[in-house]
């Protein structure tokens, strides 16, 4: 089976993951979606999905070198770029695109949804004055804004703009139109396609910074399909019995 790896948004964690797994239980169920196991990382809060710079917490290393390839080893995948999708929400959405941008031979798709903090002077509506701000740049950064930037999807969208241009990853942004942050999406966007970075763009009228609704008013279907180079109407063979999903 193919697999989705789903990213958390800040303090998202485990609270918010049974009304994002039964959307896609749902999905599968009714073949909207294509059959897929979909893992939900554990990120840890407000660390960006980034390397701590002091090195205590490297969440991007564990996650690469670790559970991907622990999920390859104990679970029926396709284990091999053309059968990983990297998804994330907020914070989830912003380690999407970093991880994504500096590993696109991992992934056959990137969803960046309503992502953030997505300016690289970090700077957005939620972070002047917000204490939460110097927390996240003293935790993952050690308040060194260089290293900020330097990591930074914004960044790596410039470095890894020649590889992320060839034909093998599909780029999927969204946000909602009532987003406190969807100016900043909206000036991401702008950027990959600055860099002619090709990818998707989608504005979803009427919802704001939440996961459910956003995904609601997404081509969800379509969007796992393309990336997993499946034509309409496929369906990966079921397992005979229970046993074969061990």
């Amino acid at each position: 089976f193919p697999v989705l790896y789903w990213l958390h948004g800040t303090e998202g964690g485990v609270n918010h993951i049974r009304p994002v797994s039964q959307m896609f239980d749902l999905a599968i169920r009714d073949k909207g979606v294509p059959p897929m196991i979909v893992v939900f990382v554990n990120g840890l809060s407000k660390r960006l999905w980034t390397n701590s710079k002091d090195g205590r917490a490297p969440i991007e290393k564990v996650f690469i070198e670790e559970l991907i390839p622990h999920v390859d080893k104990t679970m029926r995948t396709i284990h091999r770029r053309e059968g990983r999708i990297l998804e994330g929400f907020s914070m989830g959405g912003y380690g999407a695109a970093r991880i994504g941008f500096r590993h696109p031979e991992m992934f056959c798709g990137i969803s960046i949804l309503a992502a953030g903090p997505l300016d690289p002077e970090f700077e957005g509506p939620r972070a002047t004055g917000n204490p939460l701000r110097d927390q996240i740049l003293e935790d993952v950064c050690e308040g060194d804004m260089d290293y900020f930037k330097a990591t930074h999807p914004w960044t790596l969208a410039a470095s890894g703009a020649e590889v992320l241009r060839k034909p093998g990853t599909i780029i999927r942004q969204a946000v909602g139109s009532k987003d406190f942050s969807s100016y900043l999406s909206r000036r991401f966007h702008e950027h990959l396609d600055a860099l002619k970075i090709p990818h998707e763009f989608h504005v979803v009228e009427d919802v704001g910074h939440q996961t459910p609704a956003l995904m609601a008013g997404l081509a969800n279907g379509e969007f796992y399909r393309k990336a997993l180079g499946q034509k309409p109407g496929y369906t990966a063979a079921e397992p005979s019995n229970a046993a074969d999903l061990r």
